[in-house]
């Protein structure tokens, strides 16, 4: 069977029933990752120092070969990007990065209570940001509903997130708010390293 062309940005564990599971791939949430590490570790510490009935063993066993199972497919789900999709990735984290800031309101008009809700929320939801042919492409390999070739906001952002997560860039969409009052990008505090992913 030929190969499809494009990005598998899902995995084989991200559905069920032929249906996504999940807005976001399973490799995306480094949380979920870390609990199967974490339980995996101290499960096999337990055994290591004899702390579980012998009985209970080989269900013990088990559980952990699920786990470990479940970590791998995790895993191996994650895309292996070739050189020239890594550099298309990037190119399109960026412009992803740079719409999405066009379209949201600064952090000043945020604080002074300027912002127009009702323009706020059409601009979440419906199609106001331009695709570009390699954006049209990861559009739809990531399944977001384009119109006349543009996305909402939501959908821009779903792509910056799970682009950003591959390239191990921040992903965290507060990051790409202007501040007019300064003309910066910065955030409001420096400690912002777990804020971004």
């Amino acid at each position: 069977m030929a190969k499809r062309e494009g990005i598998d940005f899902f995995g084989e564990i991200d559905f069920i029933k032929g249906k996504k599971a999940s807005t976001f791939p399973a490799y995306y949430f480094e949380g979920l990752i870390r609990e199967f590490e974490d339980r995996i570790s101290v499960n096999k510490k337990k055994l290591l120092m004899g702390q579980v009935p012998q009985e209970n063993i080989p269900q013990f066993k088990a559980s952990i070969e699920r786990d470990e199972h479940k970590l791998s497919e995790i895993k191996e789900s994650k895309p292996h990007l070739s050189q020239a999709e890594q550099d298309m990735c990037y190119k399109v984290y960026k412009t992803f990065g740079s719409k999405i800031s066009e379209q949201m309101p600064s952090r000043s008009d945020m604080k002074n209570g300027t912002t127009d809700a009702h323009i706020e929320a059409k601009r979440m939801k419906e199609p106001c940001i331009s695709l570009d042919n390699d954006m049209k492409k990861v559009a739809k390999d990531m399944g977001v509903i384009m119109t006349a070739g543009k996305v909402s906001r939501d959908g821009a952002s779903k792509i910056f997130k799970i682009v950003g997560k591959l390239l191990n860039e921040p992903t965290n969409i507060e990051v790409l708010r202007r501040d007019y009052a300064t003309n910066t990008y910065k955030l409001e505090h420096d400690s912002v390293s777990e804020q971004m992913r």
